[in-house]
């Protein structure tokens, strides 16, 4: 005797058996496939989303003639105006509470770091490395990472408005009960990253492949995840409510949404 969701038959078998249910039951536990479900008051009170445009190039940025090069080490509720950090290694130093606006970050490493609550406006980082670092309560607005590593980051409770990632790879990121507005994840490798609890607001994965990313008791709106070239969810449907996903996708994640509906499916 096969386990219950041991077996998936084809799209057609599985279309004609489990359509009504499936869809149903889509709708009951809130993965949208084109379309949102319903309308909350919260999402109508959202103004439309204003993208942010991030450069991948220095040069390109708005600010790069007014950037000069940061010496020294960081400090806890600094102000860092049009600051240049090129190059280099900050390590278990402190700029909790600082503010950094209009900067720049290119080749630099942060290993231990404390950034809790600290605010980063237009800001730019390219090709670092942000290792354990404790970012949270933190918050970010019309900036971008491009082509860097994140991994084992404390940003739970952070606010991100307009953030670009783009080719980067985030790995056992902690942005529970976060809150994410305009942010788009491009081209990226998403690994053991928890949105628990987090808000998304129009959050889009274009390119990007997600695996163990954990979603339970998130609230998504008008986010899309079709353009994600991989869905690992180990939550399965749950935290989906309010998401866009492809057909296919819907497919992918049936065995999920089969055992959440209690059905058992198998071949004769």
């Amino acid at each position: 005797m096969l386990s219950p969701v041991d077996i998936i038959p084809p799209a057609a078998v599985l279309s004609a058996a489990l359509g009504p249910a499936l869809a149903a039951g889509a709708r009951s536990v809130g993965a949208a496939c084109e379309h949102a479900g319903e309308t909350r008051p919260s999402d109508r009170e959202v103004p439309p989303a204003m993208p942010y445009s991030a450069p991948d190039r220095l040069a390109d940025l708005p600010y790069a003639e007014l950037l000069r090069p940061h010496t020294g080490r960081l400090r806890s509720d600094e102000r860092y105006d049009t600051a240049h950090f090129d190059g280099g290694a900050y390590v278990d130093q402190s700029a909790a509470g600082a503010t950094f606006l209009e900067c720049a970050f290119t080749g630099v490493e942060f290993s231990g770091v404390k950034l809790r609550q600290a605010r980063f406006t237009e800001v730019w980082a390219h090709s670092g490395r942000w290792v354990a670092c404790d970012l949270s309560d933190s918050e970010w607005q019309d900036s971008a990472f491009i082509g860097g590593v994140l991994a084992g980051i404390a940003a739970h409770g952070s606010a991100l408005r307009r953030v670009v990632f783009r080719g980067c790879k985030l790995e056992a990121v902690n942005l529970r009960a976060a809150v994410l507005r305009d942010v788009v994840f491009e081209d990226c490798l998403l690994r053991d990253v928890d949105f628990g609890d987090a808000k998304l607001t129009e959050v889009s994965f274009p390119g990007s492949t997600l695996e163990e990313v954990r979603l339970r008791g998130a609230t998504l709106s008008k986010s899309d995840l079709r353009g994600a070239a991989r869905l690992g969810l180990p939550d399965g449907h749950l935290g989906l409510r309010g998401a866009v996903i492809s057909s296919t996708q819907l497919l992918e994640l049936a065995p999920q949404f089969a055992h959440a509906l209690g059905i058992t499916v198998q071949d004769r």
